[in-house]
């Protein structure tokens, strides 16, 4: 068990790392949100997670662009997700709420 989770680590980067617990952290709330265990509905969830991402995506194309560098594609994804987590989750149906997520 040592040796496989040395060998996963040491092929690993740290944004890939972060990127994974991030992402798991997402997938446990989303589930326990489908179970009730959380207040927050699934739905909501996945969509504010869906919109703060493609807001990140942009943002991050437009100032690579303004800037002349590559984007880095991992840490969009890793501000997505600690936006995603730290915010409430909003409905589509919520104007006011997307707003303040995008």
């Amino acid at each position: 068990m040592i040796g496989f989770l040395d060998r996963f680590l040491d092929q690993t980067t740290m944004y890939r790392l972060v990127l994974l617990y991030l992402a798991a952290l997402l997938g446990a709330a989303f589930i326990l949100g489908f179970f009730g265990l959380v207040p927050h509905d699934p739905t909501a969830l996945a969509f504010s997670a869906l919109l703060i991402t493609a807001s990140s995506w942009i943002a991050n194309r437009a100032f690579a662009w303004a800037f002349g560098l590559p984007a880095n594609a991992e840490s969009v994804y890793i501000t997505a997700l600690i936006l995603a987590l730290i915010f409430d989750p909003v409905a589509a149906t919520d104007l006011q709420g997307v707003g303040a997520l995008i």
